[in-house]
């Protein structure tokens, strides 16, 4: 009976810890969006995740550990820009703050 409840309460630990890991990335790069629109004096309209399967910081046997959105932003100006912005770096996802944004043409 021991070894049951061991195996459940492991079970259950290991459970909640992916949870709370998930929470924090998602966490963190929505954290990391909104600063950096804000230092770029940039208003978010719109964001979508973008990561194409087999990628993201969920997906141990990826390579590319980044989350990937697509943006829609409004600038001072009022124009709208539109664009893919990809925050963490490959290896390390979010645990990197590097933020890197390619504009639609």
């Amino acid at each position: 009976m021991l070894p049951v409840v061991m195996a459940i309460l492991v079970l259950g630990g290991v459970l909640v810890l992916g949870v709370f890991m998930y929470r924090w990335q998602q966490g963190k790069g929505d954290a990391m969006l909104n600063a950096w629109a804000d230092r770029e004096h940039l208003r978010l309209l719109e964001r979508e995740p973008a990561n194409p399967p087999g990628t993201g910081p969920m997906d141990r046997n990826a390579s590319n550990k980044q989350i990937i959105y697509r943006i829609k932003v409004e600038d001072r100006s009022g124009q709208i820009r539109r664009g893919t912005v990809r925050l963490g770096s490959p290896t390390t996802g979010v645990l990197s703050d590097a933020v890197t944004v390619q504009w639609d043409p």
